[in-house]
Order: structure tokens, then C-alpha cells, then sequence
């Protein structure tokens, strides 16, 4: 019974931070974020680290084509000139 448990705590862990990095994901709408918390929790390994894999997808691409701000080139912090 003991190694279920640890199994089943990790399990609930991973989870958990899948379904925190899914609902800190700015970019999907109400639906999407509802269809990928059920993947996480139905599926329980496979669907949160699919879904972290999508979010971490989807912030790398948001930020790269939102994000000119250079501070190593530009001063302050990219809203104002200085």
C-alpha cells in the first residue's frame, strides 16, 4: 500500500501544477482551458504533461511576436521612451 500511495501522490502533484500552469495561461479562451483541465485530470499523466508542453508552446510563440522590448538597447521598461 505504501508505494500506491507515494504513486498516487505524485500523480496528484503533477497534476496539480498542470492545472495552475493551464489556468495561468493568458491566451486561451474559457472553453479551451476547461477542455485541458479535463484532459489533465481524466488522463492523469499523459493529459498534464501535454498540456504544460502546449502552454509552454504557446508562451514561447506569444512572447516572441510580442515582445520587442530589448533592455539592453533601450532603456526604462519598454512602455515610454526615456
Amino acid at each position: 500500500m505504501g508505494w500506491l500511495a507515494v504513486v498516487l501522490g505524485v500523480l496528484v502533484v503533477i497534476n496539480t501544477l498542470a492545472t495552475v500552469v493551464v489556468l495561468r495561461s493568458g491566451g486561451l479562451s474559457t472553453a479551451q482551458r476547461l477542455w485541458e483541465l479535463a484532459l489533465v485530470w481524466l488522463v492523469p499523466l499523459i493529459g498534464a504533461i501535454v498540456c504544460m508542453e502546449l502552454a509552454r508552446i504557446y508562451a514561447r510563440e506569444v512572447g516572441w511576436e510580442n515582445s520587442k522590448h530589448d533592455p539592453d538597447r533601450y532603456g526604462g521598461d519598454g512602455t515610454w521612451p526615456d
